[in-house]
C-alpha cells in the first residue's frame, strides 16, 4: 500500500513539474511576443514622429509624410487612426493641412510606450503641410 502511495505522490509531483514547466514556457513565449510587438510599435512610432517633425522644417515635404500617415492607418492606435481620418476629412472639407493633432497623439503614445513622463508639444510647433506643387507650378 505504501508503494502505491509513493508512486502516486511521485507521479503527481512529476505531473506538477511538467504542467508548471509547460505553463511557464507558454507565458514566456507570450511575454516575448508582446515585447516584440511593443518594440516594433515603438520603432514605427519613432519613425512616424520623425517624418512628421521633419515636415515642420521642410516647405515641400516628401512622400515620407504620406507614408507616415499610411503607417498610422495600418498599425496605429485607435486614437491615432481616428486623428488621421479626421485630418483627411478636414483636408477634404476645408483644404487644411494641419497635422498637429496627429503629431501630438503619436508623440504622446511614443512617450508612454517608452515610459517617459507626458510632455505637451512645444508651443508654436504646429505642423501644417503645404499642398504639393505640380511640375507646371514650379
Amino acid at each position: 500500500m505504501s508503494i502505491v502511495i509513493a508512486c502516486i505522490t511521485a507521479l503527481s509531483g512529476f505531473a506538477g513539474v511538467c504542467i508548471g514547466g509547460l505553463l511557464t514556457h507558454r507565458l514566456a513565449l507570450k511575454r516575448e511576443g508582446l515585447s516584440e510587438q511593443r518594440a516594433l510599435r515603438t520603432e514605427l512610432s519613432l519613425r512616424t514622429a520623425k517624418s512628421l517633425v521633419a515636415a515642420l522644417s521642410n516647405p515641400e515635404p516628401d512622400d515620407s509624410v504620406w507614408e507616415a500617415l499610411n503607417d498610422i492607418l495600418m498599425i496605429g492606435t485607435d486614437d491615432e487612426v481616428q486623428a488621421v481620418l479626421e485630418f483627411f476629412a478636414e483636408r477634404k472639407r476645408t483644404g487644411s493641412m494641419d497635422l498637429s493633432p496627429v503629431l501630438e497623439l503619436v508623440r504622446a503614445n511614443l512617450r508612454e510606450s517608452l515610459q517617459l513622463s507626458p510632455s505637451p508639444l512645444p508651443a508654436g510647433a504646429q505642423l501644417v503641410v503645404p499642398e504639393r506643387r505640380t511640375r507646371s507650378e514650379s
